[in-house]
């Protein structure tokens, strides 16, 4: 049972990873609490692409923007207000202030459309050099498949049939 979890696991992230893209979305890993609780650290986030950002960018919405605290990194912030020149003002819901860089619409890089929580944990360890907990998850997920892969002999039961 265990290592079917952990096949399963593995296999929804193959899928999480490669499905959305073919839909013309975007999987990110969340590595930050600054969207906590409504997008948890370790999380996997499916961004659409914007169409009409008029229509598609409403208070309230989750998008990933350019990070304004580093240049070249994207985030998810909530969008929380427009300014008087229609830019976006974001915030992450775990932040006090919004953020002070503000983003014209098209610079959004995509609405998120749904979130996956604890899938993105392994790239979360990866990116804080967390070797021990990375070694630990990849090493249950391949003890995961081998186990499901070999299968047990006391597990097979034989019936004899009479005909």
């Amino acid at each position: 049972m265990f290592a079917a979890a952990w096949l399963g696991y593995a296999g929804a992230l193959c899928v999480l990873a490669t499905v959305p893209r073919l839909v013309g979305w975007d999987a990110r890993a969340v590595v930050s609490g600054s969207m906590a609780p409504a997008v948890p650290t370790g999380s996997v986030v499916l961004a659409g692409p914007v169409h009409r950002p008029d229509a598609e960018l409403p208070v309230g919405t989750i998008v990933v923007v350019p990070d304004p605290a580093a240049g070249g990194r994207l985030c998810v912030h909530r969008i929380v207000a427009r300014d008087d020149e229609g830019l976006l003002v974001t915030r992450g819901d775990a932040n006090p202030w919004p953020d002070v860089t503000h983003v014209r619409p098209e610079q959004v890089a995509g609405r998120v459309r749904a979130v996956v929580p604890v899938a993105g944990w392994p790239l979360v360890w990866w990116q804080r050099h967390r070797w021990t907990e990375l070694a630990a998850g990849l090493t249950l997920a391949w003890l995961g498949v081998v186990l499901v892969v070999r299968g047990r002999p006391d597990d097979v039961v034989s019936t004899p049939v009479r005909v």
